[in-house]
């Protein structure tokens, strides 16, 4: 058993040194952000693909967008409606946080907690555990959001998109019904309740989500630029690795832009299709002239 174990650590050892030595990590967040913005512009900017190969690879592009509320439960198997399917997709990535998080305090703590305990140390070795818990779920949590960000940013701004509908020719009456779900009724009590939860929701994820991760940057700035990593730099270096110390910070600043892309242009109505590609086209061209 301990050498099947030594023999797999040597091989996990080598993968990383492998990992790191050709640069993958850069290139694998490239290809996931650039595959995230381009699987979405269809839905974004209502662009109707030409039959054959294209739209047949932009559908393979839409790979990151899978990893979402629906692995653990379809849409059609819900019966809570579009709230639901709603607080599924937002919640679904923190729940999982959580589970890894208490996985690693439940192996922090069988190793602490042997022999007799005081309350005051036993309160010290609580808090011990919470932290190194936490340090080590971090990795995780950042890699999870990075990937999931975008379509659940996506699906919260959709709860903003409305279909106008004529109910009564001569009066011009109109009803209005939620786009990703047309039994939900934009005027009812129900989507108000729904658009409450999507505008704190919006807190949580395309604002929450840059803004977690400059406060982690940023706490950790002085060890990262003097390239002596703390225990809290050491756990965010998913964040800054490929890049240089004075741009530390490039990573919530590039999230912004892709969040961008693909979600806060769905504020502007869907009637309005080129000022969303105006837009998008604006910030791309902002962010290119920046990085030179």
């Amino acid at each position: 058993g301990w050498i099947k174990r030594g023999v797999l650590a040597r091989l996990v050892t080598r993968v990383r040194t492998s990992w790191v030595s050709m640069g993958m990590q850069p290139i694998i967040k490239q290809l996931i952000a650039f595959y995230q913005v381009v699987a979405s512009i269809p839905s974004v900017y209502n662009v109707s693909l030409p039959d054959g190969k294209y739209a047949a690879w932009v559908l393979v592009l839409e790979w990151p967008s899978l990893i979402s509320g629906d692995i653990f439960a379809p849409p059609e198997c819900l019966r809570g409606g579009y709230f639901f399917q709603l607080l599924l997709s937002s919640f679904w990535p923190w729940a999982l946080s959580l589970v890894v998080m208490l996985g690693f305090a439940l192996r922090s703590s069988l190793h602490l907690c042997r022999g007799i305990l005081t309350l005051r140390s036993g309160l010290r070795a609580l808090r011990h555990v919470c932290v190194e818990a936490a340090l080590h779920t971090l990795p995780f949590v950042l890699i999870l959001t990075f990937c999931v960000v975008t379509s659940t940013s996506s699906s919260i701004f959709k709860t903003f998109l409305c279909d106008a509908y004529k109910n009564n020719d001569l009066t011009g009456e109109t009803r209005s019904y939620l786009h990703a779900d047309y039994s939900l009724d934009c005027d009812s009590a129900e989507y108000k309740r729904v658009a409450n939860w999507a505008y704190g929701l919006i807190a949580l994820w395309p604002a929450g989500i840059p803004l977690f991760y400059f406060a982690l940057l940023f706490s950790s700035h002085g060890a990262i630029k003097h390239r002596a990593p703390s225990v809290l730099a050491r756990a965010t270096r998913f964040l800054y690795s490929e890049y240089t110390p004075s741009f530390f910070l490039w990573e919530p600043i590039e999230m912004l832009r892709k969040l961008t892309l693909t979600g806060f242009v769905l504020l502007i109505n869907e009637e309005h299709d080129l000022a969303r590609a105006l837009v998008a086209v604006l910030i791309s061209l902002i962010f290119f002239a920046g990085q030179w």
